[in-house]
C-alpha cells in the first residue's frame, strides 16, 4: 500500500526531495498509515531530550572529573550547554543541558550562535585538557580557529577567556574544523585545522 506523505526535513529519519518540503512516495509495509508529526521540545516520554541545534558538534568528556562521560555541545538556542552524566543507585543517567558558560566579563550564559533551527548549532568545537590546571580549553571554528582559555568557575558558572584566533590566516568563508593532536609524539599539543579548500592546515600549539 502506497501513501503520498508530505513531510518537512528536519534532520530526521526522514528522507525528502527536492527541498525543505517535497513530496515522495512511501512504500508502508502494514495497513497503518504512516503518523509523521513535528516533535515537540521536551517531550515527556523520553528520558532525556537532549534539544540540540541541528548540526550541532558534541564533544563527549569527563567534564566534571566524575569518571563518566559527558556531553558538551550547543542547544536548541545555540548556547553552549554541558549535559551531566550521573550514577545512580543502579543506573548511569545523563541529565538535561545546563547553561552553565559564560564569557569573561559577561553575565549571561555564553551564547554561540543567535540563529535558530537550521542555523542554530553550526559550531565545531574541540576540547583540550591544559595539564597546568586540569581544565578543559576550547577551540572553536572561526576565519581559522578561536581559542578560549578554561578559567574556572565563579558564582556557579565556568568562565572563559577569548584570545581570539590563533593565526592571521584566512581558512575559511563558512566554517573550518579544528582538533589538538601530537603529531610529533613528542608530548607537544598541535593544533591541525580541516578547511574548505580540502587541506589540512598543521600549526604549532602557543601557550
Amino acid at each position: 500500500m502506497k501513501y503520498v506523505v508530505w513531510a518537512a526535513c528536519l534532520g530526521l529519519a526522514v528522507m525528502c526531495w527536492g527541498g525543505f518540503t517535497s513530496q515522495a512516495q512511501v512504500e508502508v509495509l502494514d495497513d497503518r498509515p504512516p503518523q509523521l508529526e513535528r516533535l515537540k521540545y521536551n517531550n515527556p516520554w523520553l528520558l532525556v531530550d537532549l534539544g540540540v541545534g541541528l548540526w550541532a558538534w558534541p564533544l563527549p568528556m569527563d567534564f566534571n572529573g566524575n569518571g563518566l562521560t559527558d556531553l558538551v555541545m550547543l542547544d536548541h538556542e545555540g548556547y553552549l550547554a554541558l549535559f551531566r552524566r550521573e550514577q545512580q543507585v543502579d543506573e548511569v543517567i545523563l541529565r538535561p543541558g545546563e547553561r552553565i558558560f559564560r564569557l569573561e566579563d559577561e553575565s549571561e550564559p555564553w551564547r554561540l550562535n543567535e540563529r535558530w533551527a537550521g542555523g542554530s548549532g553550526r559550531y565545531k568545537l574541540s576540547a583540550v585538557m591544559n595539564e597546568d590546571n586540569d581544565r578543559w580549553d576550547l577551540l572553536v571554528n572561526s576565519v581559522n580557529a578561536d581559542l578560549y582559555e578554561n578559567l574556572g568557575e565563579a558564582d556557579g558558572m565556568v568562565v572563559f577567556r577569548d584570545h581570539g584566533a590563533v593565526d592571521s590566516r584566512r581558512l575559511s568563508s563558512h566554517t573550518t574544523s579544528p582538533t589538538v593532536i601530537d603529531l610529533q609524539g613528542d608530548g607537544k599539543r598541535e593544533i591541525l585545522i580541516g578547511a574548505e579548500d580540502g587541506f589540512f592546515y598543521h600549526m604549532p600549539w602557543e601557550d
